[in-house]
């Protein structure tokens, strides 16, 4: 229920907002305007009030403003009387205005919120960086796990999705901040490149727990006997203060318990998660995410025997940091090849040679053993940005704006070419998932979100395809060019047509949607 509230806040003001657009251009014309609806299907609440029925209907997907007059292949079976009031019987540019009105107000949707945004100042996520291994391009590159991002081309960062609003598409000089250090780092990337590379990095936010040889779990601190909760891997490395072992319980993920007067020190240095994780497991002490929580019932993992509280220490010979880097080595291997699983159970090395299970997911073979993961997450640091002077907000409200439009028409130029997958499509699920996930962030944060999705909804809208708002101005645009309307016979060729491409779109959205969940 609350994921529903959730997905409502998130979508209503952007439906409202695109549908009050076409309202106050169709009152402003003189269009008699019959609904105004913030949904589909049955209306559960409605009032009227002049013309106008106002209504919430069951569906939260959309909204509509039903116009009178607005069907072209009835126009001239109206009253004489009543085309003034009439859609279709209003000026070309009038027509233009009024479809118009919703994607445009869905950019201003967006500025405004941008501009209260800068001014106000945000609370958005740490742009950090996520696990990078040696043998990633970002490594070499001189990226390094949990840097945090600071500056792009001489422009401040604060979030992820100011490298894409940027408008830059070449990344020449990257500002990080690792540990108390900042460093410049020339990378010479495509800004594309580089978002993608980021994106498939794991999480770095993994909690800074281990369990040594036996299975007893530790908390690492820096001071003796003190537990600062909250804390990662990436508090610990390239730090000069000594480092910790506590005693910890996680039996309750939420609310762990630590044995203060149980404490060891380890003296490890080392810049990067991959060296710190190294000289970890050097010492007898693995990430806790490792440790095997439970097994898919009739898996490989089951079959071969491996048990829950087993510590999956290596694969084929080669040392785990993690969880994350299991599932890439299985994906490394051959369709039907074996792996050699290394375990620690109760202080004793086990191995098993065991076959993964092997999926067909967009195209590629996914490989997975069984197993489910006792890693513990924590939230990600949010930071403050200070707020701007009024002059500045303004243009910075209107550059941010014009360059999430930009990037988007860039994105579906992609989508359509097939630089990038259609796969890559989502639908009402995960837009649900989006603003579940920023609102439990923060509020500037899922409204930063909402603005990249206004702008995306106002984009959509203005495809030309019939039974869109892009498809009446391209009737429009005809209608001008040729001097008179479009032919009835075409109107309805072409309305079928669109609204059999949009059910299509429709449809896929929703069964990649699926296929994630399943996945």
């Amino acid at each position: 229920m609350t994921s529903l509230l959730i997905f409502v806040l998130f979508l209503g003001p952007l439906v409202f907002f695109h549908e009050l657009g076409h309202f106050l251009f169709a009152k402003y014309f003189g269009v008699r305007v019959e609904t105004f609806s913030i949904g589909f299907g049955p209306k559960l609440f409605k009032f009227k009030k002049g013309d106008t029925t106002y209504a919430i209907s069951a569906i939260p997907l959309g909204g509509y403003v039903k116009m009178f007059g607005d069907n072209i292949l009835e126009k001239e079976s109206l009253p004489e009387e009543d085309r003034p009031y009439a859609f279709t019987h209003k000026t070309k540019w009038q027509r233009f205005w009024i479809v118009f009105g919703g994607p445009l107000a869905n950019f201003l949707l967006t500025f405004a919120i941008f501009f209260f945004l800068l001014i106000g100042g945000e609370k958005v996520p740490e742009p950090r960086v996520g696990l990078v291994f040696k043998d990633n391009a970002l490594y070499e590159k001189g990226l390094r796990s949990g840097d945090v991002l600071l500056k792009m081309n001489e422009i401040d960062i604060s979030s992820i999705t100011d490298f894409a609003a940027s408008g830059q598409e070449t990344i020449e000089k990257l500002v990080v901040k690792r540990g108390a250090e900042e460093k410049i780092l020339f990378l010479n990337m495509q800004t594309e490149d580089f978002l993608r590379g980021l994106s498939g990095l794991p999480s770095s936010s993994r909690g800074a727990y281990v369990v040594d040889k036996e299975g007893t779990t530790w908390a690492l601190s820096n001071f003796a006997g003190e537990v600062l909760k909250g804390k990662a891997f990436y508090d610990f490395y390239n730090s000069n203060s000594p480092i910790f072992l506590v005693q910890a319980d996680l039996s309750d993920p939420e609310s762990p318990k630590f044995d203060t007067a149980n404490s060891k020190r380890l003296d490890i240095v080392a810049e990067d998660e991959e060296t710190f994780l190294e000289n970890l497991s050097s010492n007898g002490f693995y990430p806790v995410d490792l440790r095997v929580k439970s097994i898919v019932t009739k898996s490989p993992a089951e079959k071969y025997g491996i048990q829950a509280n087993d510590i999956i220490a290596s694969a084929n010979g080669n040392q785990l940091r993690g969880f994350e880097e299991l599932r890439t080595s299985l994906q490394k291997l051959k369709k039907d090849e074996s792996v050699k699983i290394g375990l620690l159970r109760n202080g004793s090395e086990v191995f098993v040679d065991l076959t993964p299970d092997s999926r067909e997911e967009n195209g590629k073979f996914i490989k997975t053993i069984g197993v489910y993961s006792g890693g513990i997450y924590v939230a990600p640091r949010l930071i403050e940005t200070p707020g701007k002077s009024f002059l500045d907000s303004i243009v910075g409200g209107i550059t941010k704006t014009w360059d999430t439009i930009v990037s988007t028409l860039v994105g579906f130029k992609k989508l359509i070419v097939g630089d990038v997958s259609m796969k890559t499509v989502g639908g009402p699920i995960a837009i649900a998932k989006v603003a579940k996930d920023s609102f439990n962030i923060s509020i500037s944060y899922f409204l930063k979100i909402m603005a990249l999705i206004s702008v995306n909804l106002g984009i959509i809208n203005l495809f030309p395809i019939p039974v869109l708002d892009g498809g009446h101005i391209v009737f429009i645009l005809i209608e001008l060019i040729k001097g008179q309307p479009v032919s009835k016979r075409a109107v309805e060729i072409s309305l079928q047509f669109g609204v059999s491409v949009l059910f299509l779109l429709i449809f896929f959205a929703i069964f990649n949607d699926i296929s994630r969940l399943i996945s």
